[in-house]
């Protein structure tokens, strides 16, 4: 699962494993902002990669050298964020990777670094991963802000818990990327995978 996550082209590229896809279900708690109570969020997700204090990392690639550049910040920075959050990670680890043959200067000479390959792996904590895009994003008050992130989810949150009432009940709640309203469907078999998974590993 490293190896492909440091090497893939293409976020669509298959993974070469003998066929056993690792997944967990990841326990995440927030804030919900009235007299100190927190919601608890179940994930269920591919694990990328455990570390040595068997802690949960999300593994990722950009194109370039380290420091992230303002791409980075402005455009990724949220989403890896967020999934690093669910995910219950702890740390995010950077593959910092080759472009495509001599439009990227590592692949010139004189490094001539392979193109499209990892030349160096940095390994970032989730408060540094969230400090830098809120000092990025700051400048940028059109976009939307990390901490906006939070908002969105304490109102789903609260959607959720108006909706759903007795244990068992299965809704899909979605919407568009950009934003907008809530689309509540009623779908038990829809998310019968998912609570299998969850009631795997609820303890006994």
């Amino acid at each position: 699962m490293f190896r492909h996550h440091l090497t893939r082209e293409t976020k669509d590229e298959p993974i070469e494993t003998d066929g056993a896809v690792r997944k967990g279900v990841f326990n995440a708690s927030i804030d919900m902002g009235d007299g100190g109570k927190r919601e608890n969020i179940l994930y269920n997700g591919k694990i990328d990669l455990i570390d040595d204090d068997n802690q949960h990392n999300e593994v990722k690639v950009v194109n370039g050298d380290f420091p992230p550049d303002s791409y980075f910040w402005e455009e990724q920075s949220k989403r890896y964020y967020w999934q690093s959050f669910f995910g219950n990670s702890t740390h995010l680890l950077l593959g910092a990777r080759t472009g495509a043959y001599g439009k990227y200067s590592k692949t010139r000479p004189p490094k001539r670094f392979p193109p499209l390959s990892v030349f160096r792996v940095h390994k970032m904590s989730l408060t540094k991963l969230y400090k830098g895009a809120e000092a990025s994003l700051s400048k940028l008050p059109s976009k939307k802000q990390i901490d906006d992130g939070y908002e969105d989810i304490r109102s789903l949150l609260s959607l959720i818990r108006e909706h759903v009432t007795d244990d068992g009940d299965g809704f899909v709640f979605s919407r568009n990327e950009g934003g907008g309203e809530w689309t509540i469907k009623r779908d038990d078999e829809a998310v019968a995978d998912f609570k299998k998974e969850i009631l795997k590993n609820i303890p006994n």
